[in-house]
């Protein structure tokens, strides 16, 4: 499959030619004289449809599960951080006490 970027007629070569993307250049479509064609565009099947559809919407769920995803390591970063800040306040609280170690 090759990407077209602009299609123009050229008469004086009878021909329809495609600038295409990769690889960047041109290409013939079609002899407009003999009437013979090198290529045509391509239709997607129904099929073809449904599996793009299919594609965009697994895309979309990923997306969704990414987003919840980041969201609970964004929760769980803070509940770290409480924790930590309540482990330094108990280890003052036990050095306070004279308990020196939490062993």
């Amino acid at each position: 499959v090759i990407k077209v970027l602009e299609v123009v007629n050229v008469p004086e070569q009878n021909r329809v030619r495609a600038r295409i993307e990769n690889p960047p250049g041109w290409i013939s479509l079609v002899d407009t004289k003999a009437g013979h064609r090198w290529a045509r565009k391509k239709v997607a099947s129904d099929d073809e449809e449904k599996e793009l559809q299919a594609l965009q919407t697994d895309i979309q769920h990923v997306l969704h599960d990414n987003g919840t995803l980041h969201e609970k390591v964004r929760l769980l970063a803070n509940k770290m951080e409480a924790l930590r800040v309540c482990n330094l306040e108990l280890a003052t609280k036990v050095s306070a006490v004279g308990g020196g170690s939490m062993s």
